[in-house]
């Protein structure tokens, strides 16, 4: 059992005021559970996305409506050797407005290179080794046609031997419609960048 919560906002760092553009509350409750090469999750996850003031003061004609997410979602995964598979779901149980249809599918995959040991940080961090990871996340849902979205990344994760702790930098790319608030319901976007990740 487990609890997830985020705030995601966006900025346009091209205008004088950085400007708030939008901003995404995230909560959800995850049940997880593993048997062998099995795994599967069960989670309720609600979303509320809130537009700016200042992207509102300098978008006039832009409408702002109330878009509230709450969905209930399935996934199961299998691990074989180097290679995870996953895929599954999910279904909107409150959403505003009522006109967002209700159905997602979602899969994908995680590809693990062999582990190498490396020296970087040694010594200040014994038995440290390094993993290449390639990762591809493909999603559609019911309100955009079914057309799907692309996700991928890649780069390498470090961690110690028989530790539970993992370091990640990965590239990652982006192309489908826009996820973050109200835009997801009518912009495509396609974007890349770097995210730096620590799991436990």
């Amino acid at each position: 059992v487990g609890l997830l919560t985020g705030i995601f906002a966006q900025f346009n760092l091209d205008a004088k005021n950085s400007e708030l553009i939008n901003t995404d509350f995230n909560v959800g409750i995850p049940l997880s559970w593993r048997s062998g090469n099995w795994s599967t999750r069960l989670r309720y996850y609600h979303q509320s996305s809130h537009i700016g003031d200042e992207f509102l003061g300098s978008h006039p004609g832009f409408k702002s409506i109330s878009f509230i997410l709450e969905e209930v979602e399935g996934i199961i995964s299998y691990d074989y050797r180097w290679l995870r598979l996953y895929g599954g779901g999910g279904y909107l149980v409150h959403r505003e407005p009522t006109t967002f249809d209700r159905g997602r599918i979602q899969w994908g995959f995680e590809a693990r290179a062999p582990a190498m040991r490396t020296q970087i940080l040694v010594p200040f961090l014994n038995r440290l080794t390094v993993t290449p990871v390639l990762s591809a996340d493909f999603k559609s849902i019911q309100a955009h046609d079914w057309i799907i979205d692309t996700n991928v990344l890649g780069g390498f994760e470090w961690s110690r031997t028989g530790s539970r702790r993992h370091f990640r930098i990965m590239a990652t790319y982006f192309h489908g419609y826009n996820p973050y608030g109200l835009f997801v319901i009518n912009q495509k976007i396609e974007s890349i960048g770097v995210g730096a990740y620590f799991t436990f």
